[in-house]
């Protein structure tokens, strides 16, 4: 047998070695003991075990393809629901068969565009909807009016490092789920940076992660704060507003709007640590209805768990103003009849964020009083999918035709 040329302690020290990860690759929001829930939900009172495991079973196939975590996440366990009022709710993966339903074959909607944020930005700005400032974006033969070109992990780390480039805030200009942005406040010292969320870290090192892992396109925007009418309630972080809309009858009709409060020391509206906050808004006046904390099971928290402000009675200023730019938004992007346009309630005003060519309805579901297919809202999907020639069942979507 050869010798060995290292050993345990060796390998262990190499380890301990290495630099931490800068950029944050786990989930760390809602997670559920399905046993745990079960036992809490069967010891309910007028709770039935049997009529709990059918519907668990029922719920998890076509259509409507909800895990056990949704399923208890969405309070569907309840026993005063019936089950007409539960198959109104579908999953995150029949959620995505139900907008290609709506939206059509990649080919015949604008799913690539929608999914370049360079390309929507491009498209709002020309129709004059207020967006983020670019300032530097890499690699450089991605142009975009005056930012900065940035062609190497040295160009990204002098960048980041020069008085006037922070703050600044960075994103992936393909992907979504808020993965890969990074909020940062000020270069300190001996090349290094503080992040929104309190870390400070090394310049070079994270030009190297952005660079490893979205080496296809990423950039660097000017960071918005939140409006002084919303920050008593928000915080600093950029609060956004998630408006649904769908084109149907030749125009675009918006269906709900829902508020994304971020978790306090976040760096963006979607990391879903305690205190994340999604709130159904009404869209004619802006109170909000009703509010979930994305870490928690099914509840309605009454007051914010870090500023303490209660959310009833709480408005949102210019609702219509907000309503009436997202749908705008949507008109950009005719050949799409199901989208979400995420609006930053910033200090410039509405300023938006990015579109979502197939919105998760996450939100709508765990604060509404019914599920994304219920009673109200099925007539307008019944019109937008006739538009589209379909006007009977399809194989495993999630559609109720009765």
């Amino acid at each position: 047998m050869l010798p060995c040329a290292w050993n345990v302690s060796d390998i262990a020290t190499q380890v301990a070695a290495r630099p931490k990860p800068i950029l944050l690759t786990d989930w760390t929001g809602y997670r559920t003991d399905p046993a745990q829930a079960f036992a809490r939900a069967v010891a309910l009172p007028g709770q039935s075990r049997l009529r709990l495991i059918w519907r668990l079973v029922r719920s998890s196939g076509a259509p409507m393809w909800l895990t056990q975590a949704e399923f208890f996440r969405m309070g569907l366990y309840r026993p005063e629901l019936s089950w007409d009022d539960i198959r109104t709710y579908i999953g995150q993966n029949a959620t995505g068969r139900f907008n290609r339903l709506l939206n059509g074959p990649t080919s015949e909607n604008e799913t690539e565009a929608l999914n370049d944020k360079l390309e929507t930005a491009s498209r709002l700005a020309a129709a004059g909807i207020k967006v983020a400032e670019v300032n530097a974006i890499y690699p450089g033969s991605l142009r975009w009016g005056k930012a900065e070109p940035l062609n190497s992990v040295e160009d990204m780390t002098a960048y980041l490092l020069r008085p006037g480039s922070t703050p600044c805030f960075g994103k992936p200009i393909f992907g979504g789920l808020c993965r890969g942005v990074v909020a940062i406040e000020l270069a300190t010292t001996q090349g290094r940076l503080l992040l929104g969320d309190g870390r400070e870290v090394d310049a070079r090192q994270l030009a190297t992660e952005l660079v490893a892992a979205y080496g296809q396109g990423y950039m660097f925007q000017e960071l918005l704060r939140a409006s002084d009418q919303i920050r008593p309630l928000s915080g600093p972080v950029l609060p956004v507003l998630r408006v649904y809309s769908v084109w149907v009858g030749g125009d675009v009709q918006a269906v709900y709007a829902a508020l994304r409060l971020p978790s306090p020391g976040a760096m963006s509206d979607d990391d879903a640590k305690p205190g994340c906050i999604r709130a159904l808004v009404d869209m004619q006046d802006g109170h909000i209805l009703r509010a979930h904390d994305m870490a928690k099971e099914y509840g309605e928290p009454t007051t914010h768990s870090a500023t303490g402000l209660a959310f009833a009675g709480w408005q949102l200023a210019d609702m219509a103003e907000a309503i009436a730019t997202a749908k705008e938004v949507h008109r950009q992007f005719p050949k799409h009849r199901s989208l979400g346009s995420d609006i930053g309630l910033s200090q410039r005003g509405f300023v938006v964020n990015e579109a979502n060519a197939s919105p998760v309805h996450l939100t709508y579901q765990l604060t509404a009083s019914g599920g994304l297919l219920n009673p109200d809202l099925r007539p307008l999907f019944r019109e937008a999918l006739a538009e589209r020639g379909i006007r009977g069942p399809q194989k495993d979507t999630p559609w109720q035709w009765h």
